[in-house]
């Protein structure tokens, strides 16, 4: 067992240090695949580069290791029956492996693709409404109405009161998206096992939510930051739904 949980850290080591240095290589190369006249699917089509090869190779090895384990003695089964054990252990896991899967929201630079180019200046307009106690409205948004118009405050409060203790918009951002993301796959943890008492269920139908194309496509390429929010309230939502027709 302890072999076993070895490799899988070395797994989730070298998945992590994929993202960290692949993202920032792969947005810079989609800009400068725009600023060439290409869009969409050919911006990225040009872009499927990675910087180094060792987190590859260290992923490879460890994924072939773990499926010769698993073959022989069945110590992945084992470990996920420890795992699954009780709520809180699962829920621990369920964290740790979301954050590690997710952790491209810390990679480097700025935040800009998509609509978060817009999002980003609207937090930070709340956050000095907010530290000089007027009310938040610019005219320099929109014509003149106001940009949250069509959006609720809510992700922009979230940013705006987290910005005053990063006091770095970029990092805030980050961080915010990232524990937001974390956040909704504890809800729909909770939702799936509330319908299906089912432990393994819920698992991995959270790991689905978390790394299904909409969710980080969504937010990482469309920019559309505000939708972090909804992710983590609708699973909220029904879940208390749930609760109350089932008293």
């Amino acid at each position: 067992m302890p072999a076993t949980v070895m490799l899988l850290a070395a797994v989730i080591v070298a998945y992590a240090a994929l993202q960290l240095y692949t993202i920032p290589v792969a947005k810079e190369c989609i800009f400068g695949q725009v600023a060439e006249g290409q869009y969409g699917m050919r911006a990225l089509a040009g872009c499927f580069k990675v910087p180094t090869i060792w987190p590859v190779l260290l992923f490879a090895q460890a994924a072939l290791i773990l499926a010769v384990l698993e073959a022989f003695y069945k110590s992945l089964g084992r470990l996920a029956e420890g795992i699954l054990a009780s709520d809180r252990k699962t829920i621990f896991v369920l964290v740790g492996a979301v954050a590690v899967l997710t952790s491209f929201y810390l990679a480097k630079g700025d935040v800009l693709l998509g609509d978060a180019y817009v999002f980003q200046p609207a937090a930070e307009i709340l956050k000095d409404a907010l530290s000089e106690g007027v009310p938040h409205h610019s005219f320099y948004w929109y014509g003149g109405s106001s940009h949250f118009e069509y959006y609720g405050q809510l992700y922009f409060g979230l940013v705006a009161a987290a910005d005053f203790i990063f006091n770095n918009i970029n990092l805030t951002i980050k961080i915010v998206n990232w524990l937001l993301h974390i956040a909704a796959a504890i809800a729909v943890y909770l939702l799936v096992s509330e319908l299906t008492r089912s432990r393994r269920a819920s698992f991995i139908a959270a790991l689905a939510y978390s790394v299904s194309y909409e969710h980080i496509a969504r937010i990482m390429l469309h920019g559309r930051l505000t939708n972090s929010v909804i992710y983590f309230l609708v699973p909220l939502l029904i879940l208390l739904i749930e609760k109350s027709v089932n008293g």
